[in-house]
């Protein structure tokens, strides 16, 4: 049961020399971590990351009274997943902005690396 990265919120662990670990029996957690941290991340919000890494989805929040933003939104967030996330297959996906100020964002994926189906449903408002 080897680690492959640390868990957030960091916390000190006494079974290791160090963090808590996400295990290979993980993943799936793992998986969810970074399909949350792309989406909510903006470009230039992290300095260690690429430029353009994330969806930066809080940026829509004001932009719903404008037409084509959803498709916008649904084309950004394939965009990234599949640059930053890469391995897994998005199988459905569904923005929606039931009210003022909220956008909620359903996805449906294949993770690769396991051959598993799963779902993650990400709130976003400020």
């Amino acid at each position: 049961m080897s680690g492959v990265t640390v868990k957030f919120p960091l916390e000190i662990s006494d079974k290791n020399s160090g963090f808590d670990a996400i295990t290979t029996e993980e993943l799936q957690d793992l998986v969810k971590f970074n399909i949350k941290n792309t989406l909510l991340t903006c470009p230039d919000e992290r300095t260690f990351d690429e430029e353009d890494y994330g969806a930066c989805l809080r940026a829509y929040l004001f932009e719903f009274t404008e037409s084509g933003v959803i498709g916008d939104m649904e084309s950004v967030i394939q965009s990234q997943l599949s640059r930053f996330v890469p391995y897994i297959e998005i199988q459905s996906l569904e923005v929606t902005n039931p009210q003022d100020m909220i956008i909620n964002v359903k996805l449906r994926y294949f993770i690769n690396e396991i051959s598993l189906n799963d779902f993650i449903e990400i709130q976003v408002s400020y």
